[in-house]
Order: C-alpha cells, then sequence, then structure tokens
C-alpha cells in the first residue's frame, strides 16, 4: 500500500468486455497523506485504503441522483459524437441515432453510467452503456 498503485476497471457482458480501463496512480501517490485529499481520514495508509476500498468503489456506478442531467445534456453530442468517431469509427446518422437513445435513456433515467476517476478530486469522465454498440460511451468530461 506504500507504493503507487495500478487498477483495472473491466465490465463484461454476455462474455464479451463492454469496457477496460486502467489507472496508476504514481503522480497522486504521496497526497493520500496531505490533510484533506481524501475525507474522513487521517493519515497516509487509511486514506489510501479509504479512497480504494470504499469510496472509489462506491463512485464506479453514479446514480441517477449523482448526476446532473442539465449540465450534462448540452454537451453529450460534442463529446459522445467525439468518442463514438475516435474510438469505434461511428459517425453521421448512426452517431446521432446513438447519441439520441443515449440521451433518452438518461431523461427517462434508465441509463447505466459509471465514472472512473483519476483522483479522489475528479469525478469524470463520465460514461453511459449503449447497448446499440454494447460499449461504454463518454458523454461528458470536465
Amino acid at each position: 500500500m506504500y507504493s503507487p498503485l495500478k487498477w483495472t476497471v473491466t465490465i463484461s457482458s454476455l462474455g464479451e468486455t463492454v469496457l477496460s480501463q486502467t489507472r496508476e496512480d504514481k503522480d497522486i501517490n504521496g497526497f493520500f497523506g496531505d490533510e484533506g485529499y481524501v475525507g474522513d481520514c487521517r493519515g497516509y495508509l487509511e486514506c489510501k485504503s479509504k479512497w480504494y476500498f470504499k469510496d472509489l468503489l462506491s463512485i464506479l456506478v453514479v446514480p441517477k441522483s449523482g448526476y446532473d442531467l442539465e449540465g450534462i445534456m448540452p454537451g453529450i453530442e460534442g463529446v459522445a459524437g467525439k468518442y463514438l468517431a475516435e474510438r469505434l469509427g461511428v459517425r453521421g446518422e448512426k452517431a446521432k441515432a446513438l447519441v439520441s437513445g443515449i440521451k433518452n435513456r438518461l431523461q427517462k433515467g434508465q441509463a447505466i453510467v459509471i465514472s472512473i476517476p483519476d483522483t479522489p478530486a475528479t469525478a469524470n469522465p463520465i460514461m453511459v452503456f449503449s447497448p446499440e454498440v454494447r460499449r461504454f460511451i463518454e458523454i461528458y468530461q470536465d
């Protein structure tokens, strides 16, 4: 626990990986001992343990009450459109239809929303599962 950690989030569905992201905390490892870097803990080991074994796990899946729909909606086309084009090669009308489906599920509270933070101070990017392409799509990035 005193060394930087490398960790991976992998989500599979029906035997297929729909998301896999790896993070390494070498750039933030020293901050776990700083007061206030992780809330409600004291000292490097307690705070690092709290972040990885409690806080991080509790924020990976974002409940409907955990995101500001009005703040997210205006930028979805740009963020999701770029993600679809660059990561999945999806453009044009197909991309527009996928983004429309994402927005519809968000508005109805039916979206599976996740956030894989880089640090305790960040809560993005925010991603939504798109069943049409069986992948998580970025919809918000600070």
